[in-house]
């Protein structure tokens, strides 16, 4: 219950993901001193015969970036410049012979330094 307070937490209808900002978890606030946030990602259809067709990263409501793995995982640490106070989520999209199936992040919120 406590991870699912503090934001630490993701919903799916079947792909799972692992997500942090500097270090810090769903739920939690990332501080950038340097003006470059490092985005680790990972993520897996998790049923035989899906795979992930898109991830889109949102930053501060707006798409910041897709990625369209077409596998069944998916791992990378992205980068990118910081410049005002803001937030990260993810959304995942896999597919399979079962149709399409979803997952959402909760956010990783970002402030300057």
């Amino acid at each position: 219950y406590k991870a699912i307070k503090a934001g630490r937490t993701f919903g799916t209808t079947g792909p799972s993901l692992y997500f942090d900002v500097n270090g810090e978890l769903m739920g939690d606030t990332a501080y950038v001193f340097d003006g470059e946030a490092e985005i680790s990602l990972s993520a897996s259809s998790e049923a035989p015969g899906f795979i992930l067709v898109k991830i889109d990263i949102i930053k501060n409501g707006e798409l910041w970036k897709t990625i369209t793995p077409y596998a069944p995982n998916y791992s990378a640490v992205l980068e990118d410049g910081v410049t005002e106070d803001g937030y990260y989520r993810v959304e995942i999209t896999s597919y399979g012979s079962g149709g399409y199936r979803f997952a959402w992040s909760n956010p990783v919120f970002v402030r300057i330094e």
